[in-house]
């Protein structure tokens, strides 16, 4: 016989998230972070350490390029936390304008990184046959790098950019 009071394991993995965002917003980051103004200055950083990876290594630097690339992916995972897990939480957790918001922050996301990724490859092309450039294999894994740190954090980017002032 089957009790009927037991948690379903759906409930006892929302009630662990649900903790878990609970602690994130009573987080100091997430509080630092409150205002736009400076979850809008933290995507502009991020997105300067994913221009500086390859443009380090094609400049030549050795290992500038590696630091910008932990930077920028370290900061990955402090976009997620001052969006507060947002852009991964279950539905079940969200109300519907936050699911709403959730969902516009991937199209945006994936427009972005899916007109740029061929635009830096498509500057590769135009580099190798208007000036003879050979890219070598460090350039080529720095943009790989730059557009995978990319496509992972950019919906979490969005919904830093988007989101209003908390209270």
């Amino acid at each position: 016989m089957k009790d009927s009071h037991a948690p379903s394991a759906a409930n006892v993995v929302d009630d662990r998230l649900r903790r878990k965002v609970e602690r994130l917003e009573r987080s100091r980051l997430a509080g630092w972070f409150a205002g736009s103004a400076r979850r809008r200055m933290l995507v502009a950083v991020w997105v300067v350490f994913l221009i500086a990876l390859p443009a380090l290594a094609l400049a030549g630097v050795r290992l500038l390029p590696a630091i910008a690339g932990l930077v920028a992916f370290v900061m990955v995972g402090v976009l997620r936390h001052v969006v507060r897990m947002a852009a991964d939480l279950p539905d079940s957790l969200l109300d519907e304008r936050e699911i709403a918001v959730r969902d516009r922050a991937y199209l945006y996301a994936y427009r972005a990184v899916a007109s740029l990724a061929p635009l830096a490859l498509f500057a590769v092309y135009l580099s190798m046959d208007i000036w003879d450039y050979v890219p070598t294999s460090n350039h080529l894994w720095a943009i790989g790098w730059s557009t995978l740190i990319a496509a992972v954090g950019a919906p979490s980017a969005v919904l830093a950019w988007i989101e209003p002032d908390r209270r």
